[in-house]
């Protein structure tokens, strides 16, 4: 992960900080609520725009809907964080209905499962550029540095533990604020991240990871993480997630906990100096 040194570290500091407020730019987050899945569309500063998974293939359509009424026929990035139906499914409809600047996916995947087959088959049926994404990446999107801090590359799927422990995890920074993107790491995982990154894992905004299952979200990767805000993506389920008492970890070291199933979908907005939820 990045880390900054300025030799004169004040001046610098808050002029950077002033041409975030002179802009006017804002990052948002927009947690589209899609029951049990994730969905998160990403609007950057200056325009662009990012959508991170897409539900059940039942949610196509809704999460197509929310971003026409944003005004968007075009997606600069598209992101599936790994191959479960609950993730690639209403991509389909997305892929279908927008132009698509470029694709960023999980090197790993379980290549057998039926709508990742289909998803793959749409990808190559629509020429579309790809980009396989492992823990040490970087990117800028306007003024966003974009930190990929999982899954490590040259491993295989069953030494990851599976989809959810090889699954796409982001972390972005705008200015003095950041948000963690944990897609549905395990707690194998999250600990893992705590013992590389440490205090590097801080973050104003986390989306919680797996739609707070009892299998992630470790005490040890919230206490690292600390946000502000904590977003869990999360609807009806056979599962029955999000577990009570991983709730009741969150909720006991973050401030602010939403959870889509009750609160519907969740915007939250930076503008570079501080992170807030819309309407909140």
């Amino acid at each position: 992960m990045k880390k900054y040194f300025f030799l004169i570290i004040f001046p610098l500091l808050f002029l950077q900080l002033s041409a975030f407020a002179d802009s006017g730019g804002e990052l948002i987050f927009h947690f589209i609520a899609v029951d049990h899945g994730d969905a998160i569309l990403v609007e950057f500063p200056a325009g662009k725009s990012m959508l991170i998974d897409g539900g059940y293939p039942e949610m196509g359509e809704k999460v197509s809907g929310y971003i026409r009424e944003l005004g968007y026929s075009r997606l600069d990035y598209v992101l599936l964080t790994h191959s479960h139906d609950d993730h690639v499914g209403g991509l389909f409809t997305v892929l279908k209905e927008f132009e698509i600047g470029c694709i960023w996916e999980c090197p790993y995947a379980e290549e057998e499962e039926e709508l990742y087959i289909r998803y793959n088959n749409l990808v190559e049926e629509k020429i579309l550029m790809r980009i396989y994404l492992s823990r040490g990446d970087s990117f800028v999107i306007d003024d966003v540095d974009i930190e990929v801090i999982n899954p490590p590359d040259g491993q295989s799927l069953k030494r990851l533990g599976g989809p959810n422990g090889a699954s796409v995890a982001l972390k972005l920074t705008y200015g003095a604020t950041s948000a963690l993107l944990a897609a549905d790491i395990d707690k194998k995982t999250d600990n893992r991240l705590v013992e590389i990154y440490g205090e590097e894992l801080r973050s104003n905004l986390l989306k919680c990871p797996h739609h707070g299952s009892g299998g992630s979200n470790s005490s040890e990767f919230l206490s690292a993480v600390a946000p502000e805000i904590a977003v869990i993506s999360t609807g009806p389920s056979k599962y029955n997630y999000p577990s009570e008492k991983t709730m009741a970890r969150i909720r006991g070291l973050v401030k602010e906990v939403y959870r889509t199933d009750w609160d519907g979908t969740i915007v939250v907005i930076s503008d570079g100096e501080s992170i807030w939820t819309e309407g909140r």
